[in-house]
């Protein structure tokens, strides 16, 4: 004879589960489910995790187990709520509120959102088949080292294994990893790029993560550009800031020169000597956001160069002839002192000064255009436009990753 058996008390809205011991005769009160608009299920476990299941939105079940739900579904949340390892009062599963937790006297109220609880189920699931798996293939690996001609060898990698890795990839494992994970991952994914034979799939996978590494290195750079064109630094922020980025900024450039090394047979240096990808020397003079580009000449009613912006024009104007004229010497000085070959035919000099936003009205726009485009051997920009220039080239990269 069973030891429990079942007693139904039935109403047009709820159904009454007991369980009866049929040595003591004891009964007890283990399930109780509602038959509303929203079914729902609380069921009421003696030595289980929780002390009250509550479910709702199902389906009512037609085979009920000794504790009111189906066999299954009592396995599956036990498997979850073993892994909180906290004693647990009341577990709800519920379709429409959001999942929270509520601890009280070191026992916790839950309430799952039933997706929430899903996934986690899925996971949980996931994670007791590849353990089984691992554990079968280790034993069957060993079978078959003793007796190879009786037990197969079992293949290494397991799909279980790839979509955990997969899963945890798309579901933000990147805020926990460090720079060494980063690096382990991107030579990971060099390594897997090999393996492919047509030699177009290999060109495509390295494209992808070079546009990829490119866009991220962008986004991370036009924050930083744009807390500098807010706050309006001092120029050696901005040098510093250039100097640390400009083959970013500006692609042209390969590489940042010493200006210590180097003679401009003048007084002063420019704040940068660069190097461009066909060996030439270029020139660049950074000034501050807040430089004074213009002042207005009242006889003629119109604007000409400000005397800050004058004076750099033209120490940029005397960068270039002087560095012109001695360029055969200069070309030497480089190769010795910096080990480079280069090239000096006429220097291009890019100033980078000024906000759009002083140039408040149509007249100041207009003259600042044309005296701009007066200029000969010097390019000038102003720092927002700089930053328009780089918006432009990462969302052509975004739309080109797509």
């Amino acid at each position: 004879m069973a030891r429990y058996t079942q007693r139904f008390e039935k109403t047009k809205t709820k159904k009454k589960i007991y369980r009866i011991n049929n040595e003591t005769k004891e009964e007890k009160l283990i399930s109780v489910i509602h038959n509303g608009k929203t079914p729902y299920i609380t069921t009421y476990i003696d030595n289980f995790i929780a002390d009250e299941i509550k479910i709702d939105g199902i389906a009512l079940p037609r085979g009920i187990s000794p504790l009111g739900l189906p066999t299954r579904v009592i396995s599956r949340i036990n498997k979850v709520l073993k892994m909180l390892d906290i004693p647990v009062n009341n577990f709800y599963i519920s379709t429409s509120k959001e999942t929270s937790f509520v601890l009280n006297n070191e026992r916790l109220d839950i309430v799952f959102k039933r997706s929430d609880f899903e996934e986690l189920d899925k996971k949980n699931e996931l994670f007791y088949r590849i353990a089984s798996n691992n554990l079968n293939i280790s034993i069957k690996n060993l079978l078959h080292q003793k007796a190879p001609s009786i037990f197969p060898e079992e293949p290494k990698a397991l799909n279980l294994s790839k979509k955990v890795f997969m899963d945890n990839l798309r579901e933000g494992i990147k805020k926990d990893m460090t720079a060494e994970d980063v690096k382990k991952l991107g030579e990971f994914y060099l390594e897997v790029s090999t393996k492919f034979v047509r030699k177009d799939i290999k060109e495509k996978l390295l494209i992808d993560l070079q546009d990829k590494t490119k866009i991220i290195a962008l986004e991370n750079l036009m924050k930083e550009y744009k807390d500098l064109l807010d706050k309006e630094p001092a120029e050696t922020k901005w040098q510093k800031f250039f100097e640390k980025y400009i083959t970013i900024l500006d692609s042209r450039y390969i590489k940042v020169l010493d200006k210590n090394n180097i003679s401009t047979y003048t007084t002063k240096k420019p704040d940068l000597i660069l190097l461009d990808l066909y060996k030439f020397i270029d020139l660049y003079e950074l000034k501050k956001t807040k430089t004074n580009l213009l002042e207005y000449d009242n006889s003629h009613k119109n604007y000409y160069w400000h005397k800050d912006i004058a004076m750099v024009i033209a120490q940029a104007e005397k960068y270039v002839r002087k560095m012109t004229e001695n360029s055969s010497t200069l070309i030497r000085e480089i190769k010795e002192d910096c080990g480079l070959v280069v090239d000096i035919i006429k220097p291009k000099a890019i100033i980078v000064a000024g906000h759009s936003k002083y140039l408040d009205n149509d007249n100041k726009i207009n003259d600042f255009k044309l005296l701009r485009e007066s200029l000969k051997d010097i390019t000038f920009i102003l720092y927002d436009e700089f930053y328009k220039q780089l918006e432009n080239f990462y969302k052509q990269l975004k739309k080109e990753d797509k």
